[in-house]
This record gives structure tokens, sequence and C-alpha cells, in this order.
């Protein structure tokens, strides 16, 4: 029984010591003001990652975003976002290639945490 206990605990520190490694770390942040006009991030050096939470007076889809720049995101165009929504974004083409813009009135904030 030992011997089958050892070797469960060595399977336990190696997947352990593999999520800690593949774990992000934050290394950035900032705030957008979004209005009429497209946006972008300007992510920090070496970001991989980000999330992105959504603060908004509107009810309602108050903002659309796309993550690629061949379609511009308009008021109709691109995924939604509502008040308190939060969203990943899982590569750095991503992160250079977001786009947002208001969908309605209101006073809309993402709060943005970059990670690598």
């Amino acid at each position: 029984m030992s011997l089958e206990f050892g070797n469960q605990s060595k399977s336990y520190q190696s997947r352990s010591l593999r999520a800690a490694l593949n774990t992000p770390a934050a290394i950035g942040y900032e705030t957008i003001t979004v209005d009429g006009t497209i946006k972008s991030l300007t992510p920090t050096a070496g970001a991989t990652h980000a999330l992105i939470k959504l603060e908004s007076s509107a009810t309602g889809i108050a903002v659309r975003i796309l993550e690629f720049k061949s379609t511009a995101v308009t008021t109709t165009v691109g995924m939604g976002l509502s008040n308190l929504d939060i969203y990943n974004i899982t590569n750095a083409q991503n992160i250079t290639g977001f786009q947002v813009t208001q969908a309605q009135g209101g006073t809309h904030k993402l709060h943005v945490q970059y990670y690598k």
C-alpha cells in the first residue's frame, strides 16, 4: 500500500508543479472609457492573456467587442457585453486585435488586467 500511495503522491506533485508553471502572472492593468469611437487595448509588453470586466450605467448590451481588425466593430456588429460581464482573452494576437465601441449611450468603463 505504501508503494501505491507513493506513486499517487508523485503523480499529484507532478500535476501540481505543471499547474503552477502554467498559471499566468499578472503584469499590467488599464482602464478604458468606451464611447462612440473604436478603442483598442494597450497591453503591457509580453502579455499573452487579458481579463476584462465591464462597468456600465446602461441596461442590456452596453458595448460590442471583436478580437480581430479585419471587421470593424459597430453598435450592431460584434459580441455584446453588459454591465459587470467578464471577458477573457487567451492569446497575444487576440489582445492586439481587440476592438470595442459602445452599443448604446451611457458611461462604460473596461477594466483590463494583463497576464503572461
